[in-house]
C-alpha cells in the first residue's frame, strides 16, 4: 500500500506518507473495528494458553528435559523428553547450546508455552474462501494470525516477568521489536527450531489436551491451524538474540 504508484506526466510518484496514513483511517481502520465487533459478538476467536518451567540441560546438540523432582547432584536424574537440533553446531549463537551442560551436574531452567486462538478461526476462513468471500477471508485471515501473534507476545512478556529477568527489557516499544530484551522465544518450524513436527514433544510436556486445548490433537493445529497457533521455548541467557543455522557437517 505504501508504495502505491500513479503516473503523473509519464513519472512514477509514490503515494505520500499523508496520503496512507489517511488511507488507512478512512477507509482500513472502520473495517477492522466492524470485524472486531463481529468477532466478539460471534465467538469466533478462542484464545487459550498454556505454559510451564521444566528442568533442562544441554547434551551435544540436545536439549534435555527432566522430571519435576529431578535436583542438582542426582544421579542420574530422570530424562523426559530431549528436542535434537541435527543442522546446529557450536557457535556464537547456537542458543540451545547455551543451557548448563549436564557434566556440569547443575540444572537450568526451560520455559515452554502453546498458544492459540481455536479451531473455530480455521473452520470460518475456510468456509468464507469456498464461498469466494476472498476479501472478507483475507481480512479474517490476518486479524486472526495478528491477534496470535499478539497473544504470544503478551504471555511472553509474562514469562519472562515469572522468570524475574522482565527488568531487563528496553523501556522503548521499538526496541523491543529488535530483541532488546532478555529471554527470547523460539519457534518450532522456524530457523532456530527447524522440526515442526517436535510440536509433539512439546504437547508431551505441557498436555494441553487436558485442558481442551486444540481439541487435544497435535496435528490439526500443525496443518490447519499453523498460522493462528504459536509455541515456543524460552531461553534465559541474556546474550543470546538468535541462532544460526549452519551446513551439516
Amino acid at each position: 500500500m505504501r508504495r502505491r504508484c500513479s503516473r503523473t506526466s509519464g513519472n512514477l510518484k509514490t503515494a505520500s506518507q499523508e496520503d496512507y496514513l489517511g488511507l488507512v483511517a478512512q477507509k482500513f481502520r472502520p473495517i477492522k473495528r466492524q470485524l472486531e465487533e463481529e468477532i466478539v459478538a460471534s465467538g469466533v476467536f478462542e484464545p487459550q494458553a498454556v505454559y510451564g518451567y521444566f528442568r533442562a540441560q544441554s547434551e551435544g546438540n540436545d536439549v534435555v528435559t527432566y522430571d519435576p523432582e529431578a535436583v542438582e547432584g542426582a544421579t542420574p536424574p530422570r530424562e523426559r523428553l530431549r528436542f535434537t537440533f541435527p543442522r546446529q553446531r557450536e557457535g556464537a549463537q547456537a542458543f540451545h547450546l547455551r543451557l548448563l551442560l549436564t557434566e556440569n551436574g547443575k540444572m537450568d531452567v526451560i520455559g515452554l508455552s502453546l498458544i492459540t486462538m481455536g479451531a473455530k478461526a480455521s473452520i470460518e476462513t475456510q468456509r468464507l474462501f469456498e464461498a469466494g468471500e476472498y476479501t472478507k477471508y483475507l481480512y479474517l485471515h490476518g486479524l486472526s494470525v495478528e491477534t496470535a501473534e499478539s497473544l504470544a507476545e503478551y504471555l511472553h512478556k509474562e514469562m519472562r516477568e515469572e522468570l524475574g529477568i522482565g527488568g531487563e527489557d528496553s523501556p522503548h516499544i521499538r526496541d523491543l521489536f529488535h530483541q532488546k530484551y532478555r529471554g527470547s522465544r523460539y519457534s518450532f518450524g522456524y530457523p532456530a527450531c527447524p522440526n515442526l513436527e517436535d510440536q509433539t514433544k512439546l504437547f508431551a510436556l505441557l498436555k494441553p489436551e487436558e485442558k481442551s486445548m486444540c481439541g487435544s490433537r497435535p496435528a490439526f493445529c500443525w496443518n490447519r491451524s499453523k498460522a493462528r497457533l504459536r509455541s515456543w521455548c524460552i531461553i534465559q541467557e541474556r546474550s543470546i538474540l538468535w541462532c544460526r543455522i549452519l551446513p551439516c557437517a
